[in-house]
C-alpha cells in the first residue's frame, strides 16, 4: 500500500495519521487485528471453539492461522 492508501485507512479507523510508512503499517495492522479480536469477543461462544485442523504457528502457516483468528 501507498502512504495515502495507509493514511485513509487509518483516518477510517480514528488511527493518527504520523510516522513512516512502516510505522503506519504496523499501526494499521494492529487496528485490524483489535477489529477481528472485537468482532470474535462478541461471537457467541460455541463459535469461538478453535477448529479441529488448525495447525497452530509452529508450522509457520501465517495465511491459515489469520483466516481463523476470529475463532478463539
Amino acid at each position: 500500500m501507498k502512504v495515502v492508501e495507509l493514511k485513509e485507512e487509518l483516518g477510517e479507523r480514528g488511527e493518527a495519521l504520523s510516522g513512516n510508512k512502516a510505522w503506519l503499517r504496523r499501526r494499521l495492522h494492529a487496528a485490524i487485528a483489535s477489529e477481528d479480536l472485537e468482532t470474535a469477543l462478541r461471537a457467541p461462544p460455541e463459535s469461538r471453539m478453535i477448529p479441529s485442523d488448525y495447525v497452530g504457528p509452529e508450522h509457520g502457516d501465517h495465511a491459515h492461522r489469520h483466516s481463523h483468528i476470529t475463532a478463539l
